[in-house]
């Protein structure tokens, strides 16, 4: 029998020591020397390192394989960590792994220069306010060096220059401090700090930026900055950002997508309940002008979301036609819980860009008068609003109103707008039209095209034309109303004249009605109230006009009787296109009189009506051809 005798001190080894600074990496190499006949694998494993108070974490060391009578190097790393400058000293055994009894300890050290360094948990912080509202974000500084940092000290410039302060062009204020540093950081530790900003509340809308930096005294002086964003917002959430039982995600529109005036953009917003309720909710859009400080439209939608879940909700968000697209604006998607949006509201906001066509236009109102009632062989109105919408004027535009069904193909003149901002930037076009005697009752469907010069459709509106049951009656008729083009302005008082023919058999009792109208007031009317079978009376309204009155406006008046016939007739009036007639003196004299004679007799005025409108009849009489 024959034995293998090893030796217990056949491994030795070596490693040199080695030095760095806080964050940097060192590498040892460790050296074994096998004094044997056989090869053998040794393991290493090392104790942490100490400077007798701290301590730095072992590493770890791969096997290495030494040959026989020869010797093999296995290198390792230690990261030298944010820990108080000195030596550190461990020891390393190295273990021959077939025979326990042949090891080898060393001693090695690892010196931790002494360095002042920081770093912060962020290189930006951005905050979002309202005037008035204060908000606040946090960082964290870490000592990342080897000394203790103290002294330290925290401010703020705006990229204006200004110091603890942002102003706006007028010099209204954002303060912005800081609380929450420590006095003192020693290596390896970190503190946060809670960034304040209290805007004015007159702050312009905006996005302002500024720098802030952190100093601090080690073994000598180290610095640290993070950049600073802060946008004042509108008032969206009326006590400001509160609480945080939301996660809202814009989905659709993305950032800086381009829409045209008028368009319908089709909102997607993601709403995540973070409460530990499930909540009913209450959203507010808001298309904002960042340049105007207008809210120029808003939408609201209402649901709920389940605690910890999510609910999209869809809204189709029409943008005003009559936006400056040289302006800025963004959306601001508000979220509250319903009736408690003092302690729970959260908003998110993205920006779009609105362009305009050169040259466009649109069918901005079309309406029908009478809307209701219509029957056969009656008369009606068909009104439209033009709008240009273009960055420049348009030329030779018509319009044409067309249904089969009605018996209606018309076409406007040919007429020019000016551009979308210009005062000539809207036409108004009326349609006089009737009913068929031929036609059934039911809905029936006007189509509004709008064309350019070439014959291109530019919009289109359908118009529903509701047409009630057509008896021999409703054929016949019993009441005719004319109005008459010409009208009367005598400094703010309107005139309207009009002709009512009782075409039916009977006696009717009549009521002259104007329809309320926000461009002037109904001060009084001149009508008979009896109409005999077969006779015509003239009638008279008047109106007091709003200094603001211009342009285009119509006046719907409806004459009833007391067999339920009615019929009704729209008229348009112009002020300041259009120039309206003379006023007869004749008549100003009635209106003269009425006025100051307001509290005599009333059978007084009535037998001077009848004498008048005798006068009036034998006049057209004497007139007629």
């Amino acid at each position: 029998m024959a034995f293998a005798l090893v030796a217990a001190d056949d491994l030795s080894g070596s490693i040199s020591s080695q030095s760095g600074n806080p964050g940097s990496t060192v590498t040892y190499t460790l050296t074994y020397t096998n004094a044997g006949a056989t090869a053998i694998t040794v393991s290493s494993t090392s104790t942490s390192l100490s400077d007798g108070t701290n301590t730095i974490t072992a590493p770890t060391i791969s096997s290495v394989s030494v040959p026989a009578a020869s010797s093999a190097t296995v290198s390792f790393t230690i990261t030298v960590p944010s820990t108080p400058a000195g030596t550190y000293t461990g020891t390393i055994t190295g273990t021959d792994t077939s025979n326990s009894a042949n090891t080898e300890t060393l001693s090695y050290s690892l010196t931790v220069n002494s360095v002042d360094s920081m770093t912060l948990s962020a290189s930006s912080l951005s905050l979002e306010l309202q005037g008035g509202s204060a908000e606040t974000n946090t960082f964290t500084i870490t000592n990342a060096g080897s000394t203790t940092l103290s002294s330290f000290s925290i401010s703020f410039t705006s990229s204006d220059g200004d110091t603890g302060v942002i102003k706006d062009n007028d010099d209204d204020e954002t303060a912005v401090t800081f609380t929450g540093a420590s006095s003192s950081l020693s290596p390896g530790s970190s503190t946060t700090v809670t960034v304040h900003a209290d805007p004015d509340d007159s702050m312009d809308l905006g996005t302002y930026s500024g720098t802030i930096n952190i100093t601090a005294t080690g073994s000598s002086s180290t610095t640290g900055s993070l950049s600073l964003s802060t946008t004042i917002s509108p008032d969206i959430c009326e006590e400001g950002k509160q609480g945080s039982d939301f996660n809202i995600d814009i989905r659709n529109p993305d950032s800086s997508d381009d829409f045209v005036p008028g368009d319908t953009v089709p909102m997607e917003i993601k709403v995540e309940n973070n409460a530990n309720d499930d909540l009913d909710v209450e959203l507010e859009i808001t298309l904002y002008n960042l340049d105007s400080g207008n809210k120029e439209a808003v939408e609201r939608v209402s649901g709920s979301v389940n605690e910890d879940e999510s609910e999209t909700f869809t809204v189709d968000f029409e943008i005003p036609q009559d936006l400056d697209d040289k302006d800025d604006y963004r959306f601001y998607v508000q979220v509250h819980e319903d009736g408690n949006e003092d302690d729970s509201c959260d908003y998110e906001s993205v920006n779009i860009d609105l362009s305009r066509k050169d040259e466009d236009a649109i069918i901005s109102e079309a309406s029908l008068s009478p809307a209701v009632g219509l029957t056969c062989g009656d008369d009606y109105r068909v009104s439209l609003y033009i709008d240009s919408t273009g960055g420049d004027g348009i030329n030779d535009l018509y319009v044409e109103v067309q249904d089969g069904d009605l018996g209606v193909q018309e076409s406007s003149e040919n007429f020019d707008l000016g551009d979308f901002n210009d005062d000539d930037n809207q036409e108004k076009l009326s349609f006089d039209l009737t009913i068929p005697t031929d036609i059934t009752e039911g809905d029936y469907s006007l189509e509004a095209i709008l064309y350019d010069t070439n014959g291109k459709t530019l919009d289109s509106e359908l118009i529903t034309v509701t047409v009630d049951s057509c008896t021999a009656q409703d054929i016949a008729g019993d009441i005719r109303l004319d109005i008459s083009e010409d009208y009367t302005v005598d400094g703010d008082q309107l005139t309207l004249g009009m002709v009512i023919t009782n075409t039916g058999e009977k006696t009717s009792t009549l009521t002259v009605t104007a329809s309320d109208v926000d461009w002037a007031t109904f001060s009084g009317s001149e009508y008979l109230e009896s109409l005999q079978a077969g006779d015509e009376e003239h009638a008279y309204l008047y109106l007091t006009l709003d200094a603001s009155t211009t342009g285009k406006h119509d006046l719907e008046v409806t004459v009833t009787d007391d067999l339920g016939n009615s019929v009704t007739k729209t008229v348009t009036v112009d002020f300041g296109e259009a120039s309206a007639v003379e006023e007869d003196s004749f008549f100003s004299g009635i209106n003269s009189w009425f006025a100051n004679n307001a509290q005599g007799s009333f059978w007084i005025i009535v037998d001077i009506i009848l004498v008048i409108l005798a006068l009036v009849f034998v006049r057209m009489l004497f007139n007629k051809k």
